[in-house]
């Protein structure tokens, strides 16, 4: 039985978490992930983030896992924060989606605008996700042109890729155009 899985309120997964710590299993990095992700889950964010805080040895899954739950949260700067701390293992294509998330809920262009070259030297870009985040963060951050470079820059779009494409158009009032482009 998955005992994260069972948790259903954060009563439960603290007495899960202290389990885990008497057990000296709470610091592997995979259980501290999970740990992270149901806090998240639970809507409890300062859990989520202790646990992240607590784990001496972190790993991408670690941060992807924190920074996801900040942007779920609707904490977009603790999500930079903590991304900002991520030198030693680097960003991977599930990194930058959340990162990028954040950006544009602060409406931070130019954050976002450095996110992308960074994307670009990984090689990230051309991961569908990540160039959706693109067109997603360019549009909330009013880059229509940026946008709309992001995603004819894409060497494969999915629906997820046209759907972001078309709200950029409509969410900043060109609605015309986002019929063109369907």
């Amino acid at each position: 039985m998955d005992l994260f899985g069972a948790c259903s309120t954060t009563h439960h997964a603290r007495q899960l978490h202290a389990f885990l710590l008497v057990s000296g299993r709470s610091r592997s990095p995979i259980v501290a992930t999970k740990l992270i992700s149901l806090y998240a889950f639970l809507g409890n964010l300062p859990l989520s983030l202790l646990s992240f805080r607590s784990l001496p040895d972190k790993n991408v899954f670690t941060y992807n896992s924190a920074i996801s739950a900040c942007v779920r949260l609707n904490s977009p700067l603790d999500a930079l924060r903590i991304f900002s701390r991520l030198a030693p293992p680097s960003p991977d294509r599930f990194t930058f989606p959340a990162v990028l998330k954040a950006c544009a809920a602060l409406l931070d262009l130019r954050h976002g605008s450095a996110l992308h070259s960074w994307a670009f030297k990984a090689g990230c870009k051309v991961d569908v996700f990540v160039a959706s985040s693109l067109v997603h963060m360019y549009a909330k951050c009013r880059a229509l042109d940026d946008a709309r470079q992001a995603f004819d820059e894409m060497p494969v779009r999915d629906i997820g890729a046209w759907n972001a494409m078309i709200s950029a158009y409509c969410q900043n009032g060109q609605a015309a155009e986002a019929v063109r482009t369907v």
